[in-house]
């Protein structure tokens, strides 16, 4: 039986942790920026977020929060996700959807979208107003 080298066990004890750091996620969301009239009911857009590295990454949930320009808390709406995410060429796409209910357009500023999970982040999406 042939023995193995100090640098080839070395490498046996040290690539899987090497791996087991090369996953993460990316987010996205469409349209960015966000553009609304005075008349709009609600945000809806796409959020998509796809895994990068090796291996996969559990996704618990997105929460994403409108906000007025003063950094006050609008409104927020939660998807419940619970599912791994491949990380290589794996991707999951959601429609977030967020009323505009009584909201102060003059004052609206942005959307922050959340994951939370087995690699947290975090997208800031800018809000336009268009007459």
């Amino acid at each position: 039986m042939r023995r193995l080298f100090r640098p080839q066990l070395l490498a046996l004890l040290v690539l899987p942790l090497v791996l087991a750091g090369c996953s993460g996620l990316r987010i996205s969301f469409s349209p960015n920026p966000i553009v609304l009239t005075p008349d709009a009911t609600e945000i809806v857009g796409t959020v998509t977020v796809t895994g990068t590295g090796i291996g996969s990454v559990y996704v618990d949930k997105i929460v994403g929060v409108a906000y007025y320009e003063d950094d006050t808390e609008y409104r927020r709406e939660e998807l419940v996700v619970k599912r791994n995410v491949p990380t290589f060429f794996g991707s999951f796409s959601r429609e977030i959807r967020i009323s505009l209910e009584g909201v102060d357009f003059t004052r609206l500023d942005r959307v922050e979208l959340s994951v939370s999970g087995d690699d947290p982040g975090t997208l800031i999406i800018p809000i336009r107003i268009e007459e």
